[in-house]
């Protein structure tokens, strides 16, 4: 069983409510064995004025996955979608934009935004060199991980955020 989610269930309702009388399937065009979905959903995209993109049903199912995953346990997320854990994993779910945005938010709650400055130049290449140590409990040390907003993205070097060894 799947839930029916808010943002379809008026959808369907209204497509209910159009159809005739005693009708099974609220949405019988596609329904042929040999409709050619991808083509048609192609034209729809492109008669709204957008650019279609690569693997679009793997695309839809990787946002929808991780959309749920944001909301539901992932044991749940995956027995709705019909995979494993480690499918999902693998193949569906991804880091947004949303996801730098919420670690930037919990990063400037936990300091105060009075103490959060965009890192310069020079700030990153030591945070690449060495690690910057925060002041905490005796024998608890920990590193300090800038997270980038979305404008900085293009100041971000294309590397892991592993520590890099001193090697």
């Amino acid at each position: 069983m799947v839930p029916i989610f808010p943002e379809l269930r008026q959808l369907l309702e209204d497509a209910k409510e159009i159809a005739e009388d005693r009708t099974v399937h609220v949405i019988s065009k596609y329904r042929q064995q040999n409709a050619n979905l991808r083509t048609q959903f192609e034209r729809m995209i492109k008669r709204a004025g957008f650019d279609s993109w690569p693997r679009l049903f793997q695309n839809l199912r990787a946002s929808r996955e991780t959309e749920l995953a944001n909301e539901f346990p992932l044991h749940v997320v995956t027995a709705w979608l019909g995979n494993t854990e480690r499918v999902a994993s693998k193949h569906y779910l991804q880091v947004t934009d949303d996801h730098f945005a919420q670690a930037q938010r919990v990063k400037t709650d936990a300091i105060g935004p009075q103490n959060v400055s965009k890192p310069t130049p020079q700030d990153t290449a030591t945070q690449r060199n060495g690690s910057q140590e925060v002041t905490e409990p005796p024998g608890v040390t920990s590193q300090v991980m800038i997270f980038p907003t979305v404008t900085d993205a293009a100041q971000v070097p294309p590397r892991g955020v592993e520590p890099l060894s001193s090697d």
